[in-house]
């Protein structure tokens, strides 16, 4: 499916003001000293952690009470440094910053360490260098390896070592850059070196999948992958051969008899994997070939049972779902060869055909209606030979996972609330816990609610993993696969932005204002999805795919954001799942269901989420605003909304289940699975933020007194047009309008100048 965004709806967040007058204290300052290439200080009672400022570098926080600062001094003296206290809990209030501090280096330089190589054998990756001599010294030495991937993020490591282990240090995997730098810790004798030479290696690439793989009765072949000693022969639903490979030179091939594995069977899907020298890289699976007996019965095919979105099925269809089920089925395991039967009682559901050449048939509207991105070729007839039987054969030309990753230059941006005193704004829904709180997670927490479900499903790809949660099952993984980084890397979010004690209601909105804040829409992908020659390559751009939200600097477009929007909810067990849509009677759209329990309500219900386009971005601008607009809304709020705008930024959107007499491809509205829940009842997230409707005139003057008066540096609250005009006289702020266009409810936001 192709995902495309017409407009990007605004940024924009609630920070809530707390007065407690008389209540509460200021804890201490801290005291910071310089030890070397560490500015120190004491703990300070009642205090979560401490914000740390180094000249004009980005401000951080931190829990402890050192800080190492050699990263920066590398780079020269620093002028300032300076900590402050952050208050725990409502009653205690962050500290004044400490006291200014200045440090530096020695004139004379260490020698930058050479011979620097990043070696890999069996996929262990170590970084070796020569030692740096400094005469009476040779013990102080110590390096700092600076790692930086794709996005140009950075990764810092210090070790005595001159052999480092990069597996177990460097997380994620993709193509890196690496150099290293040495130093001693008293900076008064020598300052930090140049860095080495720079190295360049791809991290934990998985091993080549199997190619030309073919089945002759029980004998199945494929072609050889270089450096490849052995292979597993692996049956869908259970079954795993090691087979090795075959080393005559002459014949680039090895073949291995599945007679075995298909013992007691009538059918199977198999296929091959590559399997590296160490057994976590292995290859993806190759595509699977189906396997039948020859003398096979419709009774057989009766018997033959598999799972798929949630529904058990055979491959004998009674009726149109059950079909779309096997061929979906098909395409989702990429299975290069299905053949199934329908029951003597089975309907055609278009134009009176299961099997017609023409096009308009069951299997071909099926296929059709497959709504993932891909790119395939396909061919299918029917043959009679005792019983009617259908074989379907596809080509996948697109790749088992996306690598591609468009250009950094001209992304959007994410804008970022003004500081208040120094302090990160923060989103307000989201948690924000210390160590030792209530409810706290922690780096080693994975008793994700996920594992509450009974049902486990093998899956590879991160496409195949928000399917399976979205249809409440537990994803298990055969190995280091695109889909176990991506599982772990949602699991990394989620233990920073949710607690233990949260509701479903508050999970999903910190997971919806963590993606609102944290991801920018690719414009670059969305060119190439309009460019009529380039837009048969996007299936290859990680942008449409979870991998461009979690690993990719937060760059992505509706797919896969509502994709990772699945992701999280299913692993905190909330009832989810992606819906699509059409914009402008063409292009296609990504959002989200969810099924929740709301603040004072008694059950729950069905909401649309659309954490998309709750992001604005106003015309020729390239900064995203961020709201709640599209928080927990009704279908028909989205119908209604969009059909009001006819301007030709965009039309309206339109879910494909819910026509509404528009000429839709009827494989569209196939799209409809009986799972899919209708959204009937809306939330307003405004009413419970302070201030969060104006519904007249004194509304808006207690309005303004709480923003300018509790020195908010973002707010976000909705509003009736007819008070436009009164919106704009707040001294040191701006108001910012996150329609479009006109409207009846209009969100708007004061920005802090």
């Amino acid at each position: 499916m192709k995902s495309f965004k017409i407009i990007m709806l605004a940024c924009c967040f609630v920070v809530f003001g707390f007065a407690f007058a008389g209540c509460g204290c200021n804890v201490d300052q801290p005291v910071v000293s310089i030890e070397g290439c560490y500015a120190v200080w004491q703990p300070v009672s009642n205090a979560s952690g401490y914000e740390v400022v180094i000249d004009d570098n980005p401000h951080f926080n931190t829990t402890d009470t050192s800080v190492n600062l050699i990263t920066y001094l590398q780079k020269g003296n620093i002028k300032e440094i300076k900590v402050r206290a952050l208050g725990k809990g409502f009653f205690h209030f962050n500290s004044e910053y400490s006291e200014s501090q200045s440090v530096s280096v020695a004139d004379e330089r260490l020698a930058a360490p050479t011979g620097f190589e990043v070696r890999e054998e069996n996929k262990v990756y170590k970084a070796i260098w020569n030692a740096v001599a400094v005469p009476d010294l040779e013990d102080e030495v110590k390096y700092c390896l600076c790692f930086v991937d794709e996005n140009n993020k950075e990764y810092f490591f210090q070790t005595k070592q001159r052999n480092f282990d990069i597996n177990g240090n460097l997380g994620g995997y993709g193509r890196f850059t690496v150099r290293v730098f040495a130093y001693i810790d008293d900076i008064s004798k020598f300052a930090p070196s140049e860095f080495s030479a720079e190295q360049h290696f791809d991290y934990l690439t998985l091993t080549n999948t199997v190619q030309g793989i073919d089945l002759d009765n029980k004998t199945l072949s494929w072609n050889n992958v270089s450096g490849i000693n052995a292979y597993n022969v692996n049956l869908l639903g259970g079954g795993t051969q090691r087979v090795e490979a075959n080393k005559d030179a002459s014949n680039n091939k090895t073949s291995y008899d599945i007679s075995d594995l298909v013992e007691n069977k009538v059918c199977a899907f198999v296929g091959v994997q590559a399997v590296s020298s160490s057994e976590q890289y292995n290859s993806p699976y190759s595509n699977f070939l189906m396997w039948y007996k020859s003398d096979i019965t419709k009774e057989d095919l009766s018997d033959c049972n598999y799972s798929y979105a949630g529904s058990d099925f055979d491959l004998c269809a009674d009726n149109y779902t059950e079909l779309k089920n096997i061929i979906h089925f098909a395409i989702f395991y990429r299975i290069e060869n299905m053949m199934f039967t329908v029951s003597n009682n089975y309907a055609p559901k278009y134009n009176g055909s299961i099997c017609d050449q023409g096009g308009v048939c069951d299997i071909n509207y099926a296929i059709k209606s497959y709504a993932e991105i891909m790119n395939i070729s396909y061919k299918y007839q029917s043959k009679t030979n005792g019983f009617e039987k259908f074989f379907l054969d596809i080509t996948f030309n697109h790749p088992e996972y996306a690598r591609k990753i468009t250009p950094m230059e001209g992304s959007y941006t994410q804008f970022e609330p003004k500081k208040e005193n120094g302090a990160d704004w923060q989103l307000p829904n989201v948690s924000h816990l210390s160590e030792g709180d209530a409810g706290y997670r922690g780096s080693e927490f994975d008793s994700f609610p996920v594992k509450d479900r009974t049902k486990e499903v093998m899956i590879y790809t991160s496409d195949q993993l928000y399917f399976v949660l979205d249809k409440g099952y537990e994803p298990v993984f055969p190995s280091i696969c695109p889909a176990k980084l991506a599982y772990d890397a949602a699991k990394n979010v989620l233990r920073k932005i949710i607690n233990n004690g949260m509701t479903d209601y508050e999970k999903t909105l910190a997971i919806f204002e963590w993606l609102c804040y944290n991801v920018k829409y690719d414009m670059n992908l969305y060119a190439l999805a309009n460019d009529q020659e380039k837009s048969k390559t996007i299936h290859n751009y990680r942008g449409f795919y979870i991998e461009g939200v979690l690993f990719d600097n937060g760059k992505a477009v509706c797919d896969g954001i509502a994709k990772t929007f699945s992701l999280m909810c299913g692993l905190e067990n909330i009832e989810c799942y992606k819906a699509i849509g059409l914009v402008n009677e063409g292009g296609s759209h990504a959002w989200n269901k969810v099924n929740l329990q709301v603040p004072n309500s008694s059950a729950k219900k069905w909401y649309v989420v659309d954490a998309t386009w709750s992001d604005f971005t106003p015309r020729e601008d390239t900064t995203e605003y961020f709201s709640h607009r599209y928080f927990l809304k009704t279908d028909a709020e989205l119908n209604k909304h969009y059909e009001a705008l006819t301007q030709e930024y965009f039309d309206y959107l339109r879910p494909i289940l819910s026509a509404q007499g528009k000429e839709i491809p009827q494989y569209d509205l196939d799209r409809k699975d009986e799972g899919v829940k209708n959204a009937t009842t809306t939330f307003n997230y405004y009413q419970t933020v302070e201030h969060g409707n104006v519904n007249n005139i004194l509304d808006l003057e207690d309005l303004k007194n709480y923003v300018s008066g509790n020195h908010l540096t973002y707010f976000e609250f909705k509003s009736s047009v007819k008070y436009q005009s009164h919106l704009y006289n707040i001294n040191g702020y701006e108001c910012k309008s996150l329609n479009s266009v006109e409207l009846s409810d209009t969100i708007y936001v004061y920005i802090k100048q």
